[in-house]
């Protein structure tokens, strides 16, 4: 394993069902992650400024840690229920996605509630932006900051 991307993180990704409007949280562990707790980073909007806690997670992709096949978050989102089976993504547009660093086995909706997370781990967060650069030719990752 890298020295860099020692790291195991969980994520839930939202689904709501079309037809039943039924909302479910589709569970990948994902290895091969750089997790940077409590970064700062100052905020401005309408002139006020504050100051905006927020994880940094690096995962990598230039290396096969044996993870579920990353996919984008519109095929995701297209995909039936019973295709997603192995895949995951990282959709910061709905503010659904949920990271947990380390291993949970916990199914939300079946073992645990959504809220319960946050007490069950320490480091629980919102995916709330997306950077891909798996393209690049060096360093191939996607940069996600959460809250």
């Amino acid at each position: 394993m890298n020295v860099l991307f020692r790291d195991t993180m969980t994520v839930y990704n939202y689904r709501k069902n079309k037809d039943s409007g039924e909302e479910t949280w589709h569970r990948t562990v994902v290895r091969g992650v750089q997790w940077r707790h409590n970064r700062r980073e100052l905020v401005t909007s309408h002139n006020v400024q504050e100051l905006s806690v927020a994880e940094r997670i690096t995962i990598d992709f230039k290396r096969n840690y044996g993870n579920a096949q990353y996919i984008s978050p519109d095929k995701f989102r297209q995909m039936q229920d019973t295709e997603i089976e192995g895949c995951w993504t990282l959709d910061a547009s709905n503010g659904m996605d949920i990271l947990v660093l380390g291993i949970s086995n916990y199914e939300i909706g079946t073992d645990c509630k959504l809220s319960e997370l946050s007490s069950l781990f320490q480091y629980v967060a919102t995916v709330t932006a997306v950077s891909d650069n798996r393209h690049m030719p060096r360093l191939k990752n996607i940069k996600v900051v959460a809250k």
